[in-house]
């Protein structure tokens, strides 16, 4: 292998998940695309640690989607996939660490790839999964290599870009329901060209995944509520015959809420249990989100001189991906003239006439389910395009230089229907035209009166030249070491525009899905970069390499201005079987074009009015303090000052922000032990601190400070109507959070033929691959006055901070064994308890004593709810059964493990976590390859 071989980046570690040898059909490529460093190595160590996934190990169990087995793997937190419908955008993104998507930088190659939002997030959606060779995954810090975002850090999509032949291939996939089906197809053609100086690679796939709904599956079906010892039917209080907020006298003497039968009749008002009359928004709901997918790539090879070689790149994208949810949910104040409404019945006005101080003029606050509207679809449509071309060569023999430049462009449309017009379904109501009482009373006429439909266009497009140089710098050299300094450095220029564009019918009069008004915005940023390795002792006495290496990046955007990242690094091997390895790092991140330029707009969070009775939970806040904030003291602490369990927060960017910074510490060790050959053990401890992380504070948070008496300014956020109720809390974008995630990765391969292990007789070859990860912490704090949260071992709750599961201990452990043209693999995936975070207040329980913030989960139990331990098992294989065709299959989910089913307090949808748990049940998957 040659120097223009080497792109711009060196291998970590040398493990690949996935090790056993793979049949006929894997291709040797003797070219090395790794990532973490651009420094030219003589060996294929460095200081970081790094999990690669190679090709197979992404086959043998039929990834269409990448993050499927990507959110399987420790370093990662599930972000959206194809299962998030509520919260979800129709994308597939990468956390590493539970740090969010925006802080993990997604490469293809090396550089950036095109982005789906004005977030600066790549929707995974859009990279070709048939053509992946391999992922990188590089966790802690990477801005001084590769710029801002890589925070937790990087995931790099390694393509397979130089093909000879054509290779056809598809699968099918399904669960033993019969349902969830996933189909795939694609062709790949290339060939060498001009006496092998150029090469030329096509592809073109096209993806399918069906539709499953919440209703398809028994532990989603139905919206569960705790009760502490079990689970009862739940949903929500907008409910399609209308329910009215207010206390009423039945004919039999009950009093209580009331709400309206098919028929329009009066009927009492059913909080909780089983026959509540709660509206089930659980079955039309999807589980699984609908996805076509049709992608396009194109690559040329061309060597222009024996030591200048040129690269070209296309890859286009269509992806649809629709989310459906339950119909609109309405809730305002209704004036109703009791006596002349032709609506009501008798029993009907005379159960609401006794309850009203003026008939003619009754005020109350109702909750009504659009049902005749239809449900809520979003269909999203996002295409994506990136082109690149390469230029790379060699000064002299030593030195090497490479251009890339890339123009990428993502454009999206999206179609809203289900949303309905706040002022017209008021007038219908008021001026008699339009009957609530009862589900299914509102008539076609008055839906289609009410109903609007909604687009949105969207445009994210990204410039970007990148120029490198690296080689040794002969005069600087230790006299211990065989090789000298050597360096890379390197100059890039960035432009990243966002335009969304939404009509004028998704203002604040629509209600179904949140406001949505535009946002325009662009940055660039200039920089520079460079790298250092230095070799200190080489083949000495119990130093068989000692080198130290650096990093430093300085970044000058035209938002934030002038940012530096660097890093520092330590390799030792005492001798050759095992090498120790540390780094320190500073990332940066500089805030995207929706943290600076989005407009205020509104959204529904969760939260508990402190001067409100809700839950069963009595007001926490003191009488004078709400009195203060415009609560009336008739409306202290009932349940009227809050009737439901969301509360309007009013999101903003901030032109204001700063860049976002984290320190990251990485202690390691690679064994590679010659007595046994062809195993390797890798152990990384990892400690990533985020300070002045970006976000829109807690409304739990800022309702808690204010009320309390800790942020007495916070109390200017907070707009109460006239009756006390919060009309809107007002969120901003600040430099506030802390973010904190350590633990240890453990990593083994081990590569063996039978007879290693005394099976000589059956013969044969194994691989054995094992990836774990031990969380230690999780830590979130939202702002100085907030608890520190640490969410290891927990996953949220309605109040509480953390979101998605983050297990103490989670792994994923492969064995395969090949036999001349099959190979067959189990697959291991194992995550260990976690509780509900559940703290009642964000705050100490003293409010006069603010520096002492105490997490309320030590002292209070309110929830209770754990996900248990899960194990998944896979089972798989692959046959060639000829020089051209080969067989795939298998099992995901042998034994057909259910997911954790949660209450509504303590689940993000589904009654449950589906990108963390398997939601589909046991599925089955076959495919096959021709090649030729």
């Amino acid at each position: 292998m040659n120097k223009k071989q080497l792109l711009l980046t060196t291998l970590l570690s040398g493990v690949t998940f996935g090790a056993a040898a793979a049949p006929s059909f894997a291709q040797d490529n003797d070219e090395i695309v790794v990532t973490g460093t651009r420094v030219e190595r003589q060996n294929l160590e460095a200081p970081s640690p790094v999990t690669s996934i190679d090709s197979e190990a992404l086959s043998i169990v039929n990834t269409i989607n990448t993050e499927q087995f990507i959110n399987s793997l420790p370093q990662v937190i599930p972000a959206f996939d194809g299962t998030s419908n509520n919260p979800g955008t129709g994308t597939a993104t990468v956390s590493l660490r539970g740090l969010g998507s925006n802080r993990t930088l997604v490469l293809v190659d090396g550089y950036r790839f095109v982005s789906a939002n004005g977030d600066g997030v790549v929707d995974l959606n859009s990279i070709p999964s048939s053509l992946v060779k391999r992922v990188d995954i590089v966790t802690g810090g990477a801005s001084a290599v590769y710029g801002s975002d890589a925070m937790a850090g990087v995931v790099n999509f390694v393509l397979d870009d130089e093909f000879e032949g054509v290779e056809v291939d598809g699968s099918v996939e399904f669960s033993d329901k019969g349902d969830a089906g996933i189909y795939n197809m694609g062709i790949t053609m290339g060939g060498n060209f001009d006496n092998g100086r150029g090469n030329a690679t096509v592809y073109a796939g096209y993806s399918q995944r069906d539709a499953v709904f919440q209703g398809d599956r028994d532990f989603s079906r139905i919206a569960n509520d705790d009760n502490g010892t079990g689970f009862d039917p739940f949903g929500s209080s907008g409910v399609p015959g209308t329910r009215l907020f207010d206390s009423f006298t039945f004919p039999d003497g009950t009093t209580g809420g009331a709400t309206f039968d098919a028929e329009g009749n009066i009927i009492p008002w059913i909080n909780s249990g089983p026959d509540t009359t709660r509206y089930n928004y659980a079955p039309v709901n999807y589980l699984q989100l609908p996805q076509t997918r049709y992608t396009l790539a194109g690559f040329g090879t061309y060597d222009v001189t024996d030591t200048v070689t040129a690269k070209l790149r296309g890859i286009f994208t269509s992806n649809v991906v629709p989310t459906e949810l339950a119909p609109t949910p309405f809730f305002d104040f209704a004036t109703i003239d009791l006596t002349t409404n032709p609506f009501l019945n008798d029993t009907a006005r005379s159960v609401l006439t006794n309850s009203a101080a003026d008939p003619t003029n009754y005020q109350v606050y109702i909750g009504r389910r659009m049902l005749e509207v239809g449900p809520r679809t979003n269909d999203q449509e996002l295409q994506s395009m990136q082109i690149s071309g390469d230029l790379s060569g060699q000064w002299s023999p030593d030195w090497d230089w490479d251009i890339h430049a890339h123009i990428s462009r993502s454009s999206g449309s999206t179609v809203q229907t289900g949303n309905v017009s706040r002022s017209a379904l008021q007038a219908a109501v008021l001026q008699g035209r339009c009957n609530i009482f009862g589900s299914g009373a509102f008539s076609d006429a008055c839906a289609a009166e009410v109903a609007r439909t909604g687009i949105i266009q969207q445009v994210s497009e990204q410039r970007s030249l990148v120029a490198t140089s690296d080689g040794p710098v002969k005069m600087i050299q230790s006299p211990s070491a065989d090789n000298p300094l050597q360096l890379v450095v390197g100059a890039e220029y960035r432009q990243e525009d966002f335009d969304f564009r939404p009509d004028s019918v998704l203002g604040p009069d629509v209600a179904g899905f949140n406001q949505s008004l535009p946002v325009e915005g662009d940055f660039n940023t200039y920089e520079v970069f460079g790298e250092a390795y230095l070799p200190l002792i080489e083949g000495g006495a119990f130093a068989e390499e000692l080198s130290l290496n650096g990093a430093y990046r300085y970044s000058d955007y035209s938002t934030v201005g002038g940012i530096s990242s660097y890093a520092a690094g330590v390799e030792w091997a005492p001798i050759s079987d095992i090498r120790f390895r540390g780094q320190i790092q500073r990332s940066v991140r500089a805030p995207n074009v929706q943290e600076l330029f989005r407009p205020q707009t509104n959204g529904f969070p969760a939260g508990s009015d402190p001067c409100a009775f809700v839950n069963s939970l009595p007001a926490t806040a003191t009488q004078a303090a709400c009195v203060a904030n415009g609560v009336p003291v008739g409306a202290y602490n009932t349940t009227a000052l809050q009737p439901n369990s969301q509360i309007e927060g009013l999101f903003s960017g901030n032109l204001g922000l700063e860049a976002e910074s984290s320190d990251t510490i990485t202690l390691g060790f690679v064994a590679q032990p010659s007595a046994i050959p062809g195993l390797t053990l890798t152990v990384d401890y990892y400690d990533i601190e985020v300070e002045d992380a970006i976000g829109a504070p807690p409304i739990q948070g800022v309702m808690d400070a204010c009320l309390f008496g800790v942020v007495p300014e916070f109390c200017g956020f907070i707009n109460r109507l006239p009756d006390g109720r919060i009309d809107n809390v007002v969120l901003t974008d600040i430099n506030a959070a802390v973010l904190r995630s350590e633990g240890i990765d453990f990593e083994v391969d081990y590569n063996f033929d039978a007879d290693q292990v005394g099976l000589g007789g059956i013969g044969g070859e194994f691989g054995f691959n094992f990836v774990g990860g031990l969380k230690l912490s999780d830590e979130f704090q939202a702002l100085t006055v907030t608890n520190l949260d640490d969410c290891a071992g927990f996953f949220g709750a309605r109040y509480g901070a953390c979101g998605e599961p983050s297990p103490e201990w989670k792994h994923t452990a492969s064995l395969q064994y090949v036999k001349g043209s099959v190979l067959t693999s189990l697959r291991w995936r194992y995550l260990s308890n976690t509780r509900a975070d559940d703290p009642l207040s964000l705050l100490d329980n003293d409010p006069n004593d603010p520096t002492t913030l105490l997490n309320d989960r030590d002292i209070n139990d309110l929830f209770g709810q754990e996900t248990g331990a899960k194990s998944y098992f896979d089972a798989s294989g692959q046959w060639d059964i000829t020089d051209h065709f080969q067989l795939s299959g298998g099992i995901i989910n042998v034994f057909d493990v259910d997911p954790p089913a949660l209450g509504d307090c303590c689940s993000e949808q589904a009654n449950t976590y589906p990108a963390t748990y398997n939601p589909f049940g046991r599925k089955i998957f076959i495919g096959g390859k021709m090649r030729f």
